[in-house]
């Protein structure tokens, strides 16, 4: 069961490796029972800065469910991950990639009030401060209208 959700699954390896972990549970898991789960994904190859060889790290010690949060924060991570690709696209002057980006990130967390504080001031900061107001009204509207007034 591990070996055919882990081909069947899509995504990144990190995604691969939950799936078939989510299927052996699924079949009755570990006879010790359940408390921790943890994954970790390094780079291939070394590479100049050793701390950026974990691509991911994710650890849950002591839960009644871990492969559930595990999940949570996978996902979690995957979402900052698609910020930190739209602030790289912001770098590079592409608006509508760093948009793209937060939005996936967004559609990941919808609940995470920091990604669409940001998603808010990357649009005000593209001259689309209508655009941005709607997002900022669901997450943190003060801080928000802090930042406009600023950028005005």
């Amino acid at each position: 069961a591990m070996a055919r959700a882990y081909e069947n699954a899509r995504g990144l390896l990190a995604e691969r490796l939950l799936a078939a972990l989510e299927a052996a549970e699924a079949l009755g898991g570990d006879l010790r029972g359940k408390q921790s789960a943890a994954v970790l994904v390094v780079r291939d190859k070394p590479g100049e800065h050793p701390w950026e060889d974990r691509l991911v790290d994710l650890h849950v010690e002591d839960h009644p469910a871990p492969l559930a949060e595990l999940r949570r924060l996978l996902t979690l991570h995957t979402a900052y991950r698609q910020m930190n690709l739209g602030d790289h696209s912001l770098e590079a002057d592409d608006v509508e990639g760093a948009l793209a980006h937060y939005g996936q990130a967004e559609a990941l967390a919808p609940d995470n009030l920091e990604m669409k504080f940001w998603h808010a001031v990357s649009l005000a900061n593209a001259g689309r401060v209508e655009a941005a107001v709607p997002l900022s009204r669901n997450s943190m509207v003060g801080i928000f209208q802090f930042v406009v007034a600023v950028l005005e």
